[in-house]
């Protein structure tokens, strides 16, 4: 299987749980930065375009089978791969997560990450990780000192062009809600700047959306996050 798990702070591998689609240029364990989360997080071992949809959606199904509540979360390109998908996901999940979503990639942006890609690829992804930790300078000063390197050896050029040519060739004008039976929820940071708050989707009445102050691109980070905006529990 090509999951990895994040424990949750208290040790225990029973309960509510996430999986966790992350965004460009980043592994799940992006989401551990601050510390152990209050719930289990499994996130994909591979780039996340590279595990086929069927994977997620028996992997879903197996912890359903332990008798675990999944919440699945999309961030930034996670976030995209998932309202792509949205159909068949909210057919085994109870609630959805989007966060820090952008309508569209303007085809200038997308251009110029892959000539600055294709120069230097370690270049390119700490500019990147930069400008996403706006907002969270203590974050991302952690972040550099620890797992940066990591992250900048994790993906190969042709992954992050990849990459790069699915977010412009998926834009996310709306995000509709998956109807009474998921809770939809759209989780944004106001400073974030590769997502700028003017940039967000549209959004029908039943999605839910909050916005984090004094946060970048990973409001994920912040504390409270889990238990106050998702709104579940760690115990179970």
């Amino acid at each position: 299987m090509c999951f990895e798990c994040v424990p949750r702070a208290d040790g225990f591998g029973t309960g509510d749980c996430v999986l966790f689609l992350p965004g460009w240029g980043f592994r799940g364990d992006v989401i551990a930065l601050e510390g152990p989360p209050p719930l289990q997080v499994f996130y994909p071992t591979r780039p996340i375009l590279d595990v086929p949809i069927e994977e997620y959606l028996e992997f879903i199904k197996d912890l359903k089978g332990q008798g675990r509540r999944v919440i699945l979360m999309g961030w930034s390109m996670g976030g995209v791969y998932l309202y792509r998908y949205l159909d068949l996901f909210k057919e085994v999940v109870p609630r959805v997560v989007f966060c820090s979503m952008r309508r569209n990639y303007p085809a200038a942006l997308i251009d110029s990450m892959c000539e600055m890609l294709k120069r230097d690829k370690g270049l390119c992804l700490r500019y990147f990780y930069r400008e996403c930790f706006k907002g969270q300078a203590m974050a991302y000063k952690r972040f550099k000192q620890g797992i940066e390197e990591k992250f900048v050896e994790a993906f190969t050029i042709d992954e992050l062009l990849r990459g790069l040519e699915f977010l412009q060739e998926n834009p996310v004008d709306e995000l509709k809600s998956c109807g009474t039976e998921v809770e939809t929820l759209l989780i944004h940071g106001e400073d974030d700047a590769v997502a700028p708050v003017g940039s967000m989707p549209e959004v029908d009445e039943g999605v839910k959306v909050v916005l984090f102050k004094g946060c970048g691109h990973l409001p994920f980070l912040q504390q409270g996050f889990f238990e106050e905006l998702i709104g579940v529990e760690g115990g179970g």
